[in-house]
């Protein structure tokens, strides 16, 4: 059994597990990163103690969460940019219909641009 399914969170040992280790735990520590700074995706942070007693905190994912990273991998294997990738998997509907509004609002204002700069005939 895997640690992580005791408390229905997984590490990042455990999500590499369940990943059949087709990346490496760099790799997924990079793209969680990454996956935060792009989305509103926040992964929840558990703290324990060192043996020196410090406190640490480390990253754990749901079920969900590794599914996603299961479609961010399968994305990558077609070759999909790993920006476009993370949008894809991680981003909710509501946020990628805002996205695909503001791209539609940034091409008619540079058509915009492009009219006025236009001569007049």
């Amino acid at each position: 059994m895997i640690y992580g399914e005791l408390r229905g969170m997984y590490t990042f040992d455990d999500v590499i597990q369940e990943l059949d280790f087709v990346i490496s735990l760099k790799t997924l520590k990079n793209w969680a990163n990454k996956i935060e700074k792009l989305t509103d995706t926040h992964f929840v942070r558990k703290y324990a103690k060192n043996t020196d007693g410090r406190s640490y905190g480390y990253k754990v994912f749901s079920f969900d969460q590794i599914e996603r990273f299961k479609k961010l991998i399968s994305m990558r294997e077609q070759s999909i940019s790993l920006g476009k990738a993370i949008l894809n998997a991680f981003l909710f509907i509501e946020e990628k219909e805002q996205m695909e509004i503001i791209e539609v609002r940034k091409k008619v204002k540079e058509k915009e641009t492009i009219i006025e700069e236009l001569p007049e005939v």
